[in-house]
């Protein structure tokens, strides 16, 4: 499969009655440390992971049914739910990940490290929601691969920078993206909507594109904005 999983500090429990054909599966698991790559592209990097799980098996078919499955990632709480089940050339499978009103600044926490140097100088406030999903077959031999989506959602956002001499405030965005069967020519952006203050600076967006490359863009941007403000909110050029 193209995915790379690493996990440190693992610690597992689990019980189930593995004699039958159709199971389920309830499992704890923590883990200080967790790596996730999907095609060499990393999702995850470096964050502990407290999971509660029920995963129904069906051992004949090798197909997993991911039913209930609560997880913490860093201090994100996660739900995740779907199914995986090997076919004869490859894999289907149907991932929804989710977090619903979670507090902005634990979604930042579960962005990669690289992300987030200027997070330690950084207060930031508000909800968000964020909508994940990875769904289709793969199959190596005929190069199918599956569909990608990812919406977020921020309200109220506030994000002050102990450099900055005005925070952002009032932080508003609809995000989605959408990667059909992984391929960069489907490429689809959607930023609906885009809107913060910084004192009494403004910007208000819209950027619509398709493909990746020979892109088709729209946008449409209103703002009066300082972007020496702007570099020290966000602590990075």
């Amino acid at each position: 499969l193209p995915m790379k999983f690493v996990a440190r500090g693992f610690n597992y429990s689990g019980k189930g009655d593995l004699t039958k054909d159709v199971f389920d599966l309830y499992t704890h698991t923590e883990m200080q440390s967790v790596d996730f790559y999907y095609y060499d592209v990393p999702y995850v990097l470096n964050k502990k992971l407290n999971a509660d799980l029920i995963t129904k098996i069906n051992t004949r078919s090798l197909a997993f049914f991911f039913q209930k499955n609560n997880l913490l990632l860093n201090k994100l709480p996660v739900n995740f739910i779907g199914k995986f089940a090997f076919l004869k050339n490859g894999y289907s499978m149907d991932f929804a990940i989710n977090s619903n009103d979670s507090d902005l600044h634990d979604m930042v926490t579960a962005l990669p490290p690289q992300y987030l140097k200027w997070l330690e100088n950084t207060d930031i406030k508000g909800t968000g929601n964020i909508d994940f999903k990875l769904a289709g077959l793969y199959n190596a031999a005929d190069s199918t691969l599956p569909d990608l989506s990812l919406k977020i959602k921020i309200r109220n956002g506030y994000i002050n920078n102990r450099r900055s001499p005005s925070p952002v405030s009032n932080l508003y965005m609809d995000f989605e993206t959408a990667l059909p069967g992984l391929d960069p020519d489907s490429l689809k952006v959607n930023l609906d909507s885009l809107h913060f203050n910084m004192g009494k600076d403004y910007l208000n967006a819209v950027l619509k594109v398709k493909g990746a490359t020979n892109p088709l863009i729209y946008a449409k941007l209103n703002t009066e904005l300082d972007l020496e403000k702007w570099n020290r909110a966000f602590g990075v050029k």
